[in-house]
């Protein structure tokens, strides 16, 4: 069945979500239990409370009433021992789970910039980067360049 061009699943140069992964994996491959990206982290269970100043922004049930949440902060690396210390992205995941409105995922990262104007040059990035891990290879180049997006 051909994908639609309204599918927001494939982007415009048709790469379907599967095929986003399976290049990811490809890239940096992880252990059969890991996430592909970000698999170093911690999740804890939450109670949210709502403080009611973000009303004024948004009728999100999940941002307005209390609910119960899980929250998992993470190293954006697809290692499992990456080094915490070291610079990198950090990601931030909150699934808030409401029984009678459903389950609302919120994520955010610490990258200042993203890196790419589309999904296929995040995926490009990921293949380099993970073809590249010696010193003062293509790695390295490309966090000097994120750095200096940064503006660090």
């Amino acid at each position: 069945m051909a994908q639609s061009s309204q599918d927001s699943s494939v982007t415009k140069d048709g790469m379907t979500a599967a095929q986003a992964v399976d290049r990811i994996e490809a890239a940096a491959p992880p252990r059969p239990h890991d996430r592909r990206l970000h698999a170093r982290g911690a999740v804890y269970d939450a109670h949210f409370v709502p403080s009611g100043q973000v009303s004024r922004w948004t009728t999100a049930a999940c941002l307005t009433a209390e609910s119960e949440a899980v929250v998992r902060f993470s190293n954006g690396s697809g290692r499992y021992d990456a080094d915490d210390r070291a610079r990198g992205v950090r990601g931030m995941a909150v699934k808030f789970l409401d029984a009678d409105k459903g389950v609302m995922d919120l994520v955010a990262a610490t990258f200042r910039v993203f890196p790419s104007h589309n999904p296929e040059g995040f995926i490009d990035l990921v293949e380099a980067l993970g073809k590249a891990g010696t010193e003062g290879g293509l790695a390295d180049r490309a966090k000097g360049k994120l750095a200096a997006a940064e503006g660090r």
